[in-house]
């Protein structure tokens, strides 16, 4: 591991415990880095996403000739090859939900935001997810929108422990490569099913939502835990991450 790859790791579990206590300049500093952070790490994931699949896709083409000019052993050998990167991309799987876009060209659509409850006379937050066209009805709760087939299966606001179940039934019947987005408004009940953490990582989160804090996820069933687009804080978070 080289330096900079040490201290980022190094800085990385800090940053939650140090924020509390410092002061407002260097919070602000530390806030700021956090954002520019998770922006490069969603680009980054696309380009990867996009690239793999421009491998795929070349390969595909490669084991078909090889295939059918009756080169068993190319054929095969390029075959595993595929299913090694199956396995091994971030990428998601779409044999499930053929209709959605291509990861890239999803993360291109997607628009949310979170806002939670600050106190006071601020305002009581407030959520947004649109993805393209469409645009979802927010309202004080946990926002989700799923897609499958490149339709919206689920448009739902979720509030509380019976809410919670059912969504954790919903997402775990989801096919594989069915895209999932949530974005959490002002605030709800901090009572989750024991298998929450789980179901939610099962679609790309890395910390999933354990807290009121504000929230946003944008994954798909069947991402690795940590692949998909994440980002917890307060009061706000968005992404694409605000400009500066």
């Amino acid at each position: 591991m080289n330096h900079l790859a040490l201290l980022v790791a190094l800085i990385f579990p800090l940053v939650g415990a140090w924020s509390s206590e410092l002061p407002e300049d260097a919070a602000k500093a530390v806030s700021a880095f956090e954002k520019k952070r998770r922006d490069i790490e969603a680009k980054a994931s696309a380009e990867v996403a996009k690239e793999a699949e421009a491998l795929i896709k070349a390969l595909q083409k490669l084991e078909d000739r090889e295939t059918k000019a009756h080169h068993s052993e190319a054929a095969l050998a390029i075959k595993a090859t595929l299913e090694e990167l199956a396995g091994a991309s971030t990428s998601v799987s779409t044999k499930s939900a053929k209709g959605n876009k291509p990861w890239p060209d999803f993360l291109k659509e997607v628009r949310v935001v979170s806002q939670v409850f600050e106190g006071g006379d601020k305002a009581c937050g407030s959520a947004a997810i649109t993805i393209g066209p469409y645009a979802m009805t927010c309202a004080r709760g946990l926002n989700v929108v799923v897609l499958v087939d490149g339709k919206p299966v689920i448009q739902k606001t979720y509030h509380d422990r019976t809410d919670f179940d059912k969504l954790v039934k919903e997402l775990d019947a989801l096919p594989p490569g069915a895209y999932v987005v949530m974005a959490l408004q002002y605030d709800i009940a901090r009572d989750f099913p024991d298998a929450w953490v789980k179901c939610l990582r099962s679609c790309g989160a890395k910390e999933a939502l354990t807290d009121i804090t504000a929230y946003l996820l944008i994954g798909a069933k069947g991402l690795r835990p940590g692949d998909g687009i994440e980002a917890v804080g307060t009061p706000v978070v968005q992404y694409p991450s605000a400009a500066k």
